[in-house]
């Protein structure tokens, strides 16, 4: 049967639909923050948020990696549904996304900082983005990929061979203190272009609420006297007095909402940071002198206990070129404070978009949601950045506030999935089932209500990047599996294992388990299927990657600011 339309554009959104702030970090380990319980990493904001809202200590991302993670994240859907596989592949723009249900449902939805939106559309839904994305948007990222990656061939397989890039950033003598660069400009503007959009919806809505307040001009003394357009030829449809530029704008918004409120909005603020380079600014590196910072533990053994997939992951990262200094205590040392230095920056952002909610009366009315992408191996088990399906690469924050401190102190412990917001939000924002197409994922709110109470099953892919074969991660309940088809497999009792040192396939007394877990995989997914679609795409982007080089083609975003407008109105609609 044919899915119904969703409400058309311009519709009122439901009445008490809620503003939505979605804050994204970027490869931010969960459990390297205070708000999860860290001893030493300081988030007082995030350690605040968790106080008035949600904790969910088993969400994970559907692709530890960037461009695959968020598309999976706007569009609820995993990465073989949507087919963004890689940080190089497309993400289509008839793919629905959080930014189309939303504009439907009556919101303004805009984007402030990364996405990683690979392709001509840079807005997936979104009336605006405030700033332009930090990395390449075309396909130029394949060259970064492996050879046995882009062979499918396993057999292609050489240490040696790997491309040699992202160790480096994870060794001391790269770590640069107070040293300005790029990425913490690119925060910056991300930071300050949210603060704007922000402030400019306070405004509105506390001019809405004033000027609805007002008496009518004929109360006034002296009124009528002038004529009945505002300085920008507005005339309130109230028959109130003349509109300035703020004031129009505070009565569109207005008439656009529902129950005597501003039209709601969605609003995503997205930085690049923890991400590497570890680059701190002096203040938050000065925050952790001589702090007691705990390092990563390498077995006798390390070697040995390596997957086909971590090999793979290892080579390609060059990890060869940097082993002494990445077992380091003193590199490790700097790197992890210069981490934690990062971590406490977000937090200082995040605290300060709380601030300007609370300041400019929109706190009440706004869900707040804090992830981030994907996390880091931050050098754990001799590995770096993401890729791989150990938690502190795949496993992410995941906090949620909403207005009246609704579910307070709530701790989640079911695994649960970045896929998961995109249905989270719909409800939220009142859109019915028969207005939505299918999702993979499924909305958190039952688990605070109680009404859904069923064990959840999450999943996790990684196809291309290192990978010469299809690779997916299931997690239920304590245990966790993680299969490179036709190659290798792990699988984990969280529980005892938390560090993921000890393999159980093969163990008799686990086979059960490895069934179950095998099984829930290949009922999921099409492994066959999926091989063909992503030989089919690394051909397809190869080529035509090559006529966008040979013709200049880019699809780079440059965010509109219209000079007719003041600093105010170039975030209004």
């Amino acid at each position: 049967m044919e899915a119904s339309h969703p409400t058309v554009p311009g519709a009122l959104a439901a009445p008490g639909a809620p503003n939505i702030l979605l804050i994204m970090a970027d490869e931010l380990v969960a459990t390297l923050t205070g708000a999860y319980g860290h001893p030493v990493v300081r988030t007082p904001n995030l350690d605040a948020l968790v106080r008035r809202g949600v904790r969910f200590d088993a969400a994970y991302s559907p692709s530890p990696l960037c461009a695959p993670a968020r598309a999976c994240l706007v569009s609820g859907q995993y990465t073989s549904t949507n087919r963004v596989y890689d940080n190089a592949a497309l993400f289509a723009a008839d793919i629905p996304s959080v930014g189309h249900y939303l504009t439907n449902a009556g919101y303004d939805c805009v984007l402030s900082g990364k996405m990683h939106f690979v392709g001509p559309d840079q807005l997936h839904g979104f009336r605006r983005r405030l700033t332009t994305d930090i990395y390449a948007e075309e396909f130029n990222m394949l060259d970064n990929r492996s050879p046995w990656a882009l062979a499918r061939d396993p057999a292609a397989f050489s240490p040696e061979r790997g491309r040699g890039r992202h160790a480096g950033n994870y060794v001391g003598s790269n770590v640069h203190v107070g040293r300005w660069h790029h990425h913490l400009s690119y925060d910056e503007e991300t930071h300050f272009r949210a603060l704007e959009y922000l402030r400019a919806q306070g405004a509105v809505k506390g001019m809405a609420e004033r000027r609805w307040g007002r008496p009518t001009p004929a109360a006034r003394p002296g009124a009528g006297q002038r004529g009945g357009a505002g300085p920008d030829g507005e005339q309130s449809q109230l028959g109130q007095s003349p509109l300035g530029a703020e004031e129009g704008a505070a009565e569109r918004q207005h008439a656009s909402g529902a129950g005597g409120r501003p039209a709601p909005w969605f609003l995503c603020v997205s930085y690049h940071h923890p991400h590497e380079p570890f680059w701190p600014p002096q203040d938050v590196w000065d925050l952790y002198e001589g702090e007691e910072i705990a390092l990563p533990h390498f077995p006798e053994d390390l070697e040995s206990r390596y997957s086909a997939m971590d090999r793979w992951l290892n080579a390609n990262h060059g990890v060869r070129h940097f082993q002494e200094e990445l077992r380091s205590p003193e590199s490790l040392y700097r790197v992890r404070r210069a981490y934690y230095a990062l971590i406490t920056y977000i937090d200082r952002k995040v605290g300060e978009l709380i601030a300007t909610l609370q300041e400019h009366n929109l706190w009440e009315d706004t869900v707040v949601v804090f992830s981030s992408d994907h996390g880091d191996m931050l050098c754990e088990k001799g590995m770096v950045q993401k890729r791989i399906f150990y938690d502190p690469s795949s496993r992410v924050p995941l906090i949620a506030r909403f207005p009246g401190d609704a579910h307070a102190g709530t701790v989640v412990r079911q695994p649960v999935n970045l896929i998961d917001l995109l249905p989270t939000f719909l409800d939220l924002a009142g859109v019915p089932d028969e207005a939505r197409l299918p999702l993979d994922g499924r909305s958190l709110l039952g688990l605070l209500g109680g009404s859904d109470t069923a064990p959840r099953t999450t999943f996790a892919e990684m196809h291309v990047e290192d990978n010469p074969v299809p690779c997916f991660m299931v997690r239920r309940g304590r245990f966790k599996l993680n299969l490179m088809v036709g190659v290798d497999a792990q699988l984990f009792d969280l529980e005892t294992d938390p560090g993921e040192w000890d393999n159980l396939i093969g163990k008799p007394q686990h086979a059960p388990v490895e069934r179950e877990l095998r099984g829930a995989i290949a009922e999921r997914f099409d492994f066959e299927r999926i091989e063909a679609d992503v030989r089919r795409s690394i051909a397809s982007r190869m080529m035509i990657r090559e006529a966008m080089r040979r013709n200049g083609t880019l699809w780079d975003y440059t965010p509109i600011f219209d000079s007719s407008k003041d600093a105010m109105q170039q975030y209004l609609r």
